[in-house]
């Protein structure tokens, strides 16, 4: 996956190309927070209990979010800024 600053160019692509905010506020969540490596540090640190329901709450709840935050994007309507060279 890699760092999360390389993925909002990518999400800011597939805003551009007609993809929903949904569906990009899904795929920067999952890749901030549904890492295996972050998972092994967990079950190291937390338990594996504790690690499983992180893991399963967050990928639950990422669809309801993205959701939410789709509809709260949608009643602003933001405008993307002109950039200048």
């Amino acid at each position: 996956a890699g760092p999360l600053y390389a993925a909002f160019p990518v999400g800011s692509s597939l805003i551009d190309k007609g993809a929903s905010y949904r569906n990009v506020i899904i795929f920067l969540g999952s890749w901030a927070a549904l890492k295996i490596p972050h998972m092994m540090m967990e079950i190291g640190a937390l338990g594996l209990k504790l690690a499983l329901t992180r893991l399963l709450l967050t990928a639950v709840l990422l669809i309801p979010m993205a959701m939410l935050m789709e509809f709260i994007l949608l009643r602003v309507k933001p405008e993307k800024p002109e950039l200048t060279v």
